[in-house]
């Protein structure tokens, strides 16, 4: 199925200036991409979208939620951002998996190409560039924010795009 149809729908939804998640209580916004939105914020992941199903921890088990197929050690892990020095702190988290440390990484955000280059991404360990990123937070809790961008996956020589969405 192409990539197009599938996100279609979630596509028309991020291109408008609000969105509603389907409770009345939370319409997201979208922010203009500054790096002032992604500083003194805890960036968790919260949903890792494939445009079709795939085993990523290789257990012969397709979950339908991608996200349940990243390691329970490695889901707790967080972004922290630092402007001044173009650097993004890889927290461990809670739950720590084969002795894993903090790692200072760097991070480049491009507002033209609308791009957030990383150098590990929580669940798939290796430098991604997420494109067609948004910025949205809540507009009854400005203090709720998501970032929602794309990347091309290589698996089993096949290439997925992924969907991929932290929040504060």
């Amino acid at each position: 199925m192409s990539i197009i149809i599938k996100y279609l729908p979630l596509l028309v939804l991020l291109s408008s200036c609000a969105i509603d998640d389907g409770d009345s209580e939370r319409i997201f916004e979208k922010n203009p991409l500054e790096d002032s939105f992604l500083l003194n914020e805890q960036w968790s992941l919260i949903s890792v979208i494939p445009s079709e199903e795939f085993d990523l921890n290789r257990d012969d088990i397709v979950e339908e939620d991608t996200f349940l197929e990243i390691d329970e050690c490695e889901r707790d892990n967080f972004y922290r951002f630092n402007k001044e020095s173009n650097k993004v702190i890889l927290n461990p988290g809670n739950l720590i998996c084969n002795e894993e440390e903090e790692l200072i990484l760097d991070y480049k955000l491009n507002k033209n190409n609308q791009t957030l280059e990383l150098n590990s991404l929580i669940g798939f360990n290796e430098q991604r560039k997420l494109n067609n990123i948004i910025f949205y937070n809540e507009i009854k809790d400005k203090s709720k924010k998501q970032i929602v961008g794309y990347f091309d996956f290589e698996f089993n020589g096949e290439k997925i795009n992924i969907l991929y969405n932290l929040s504060n």
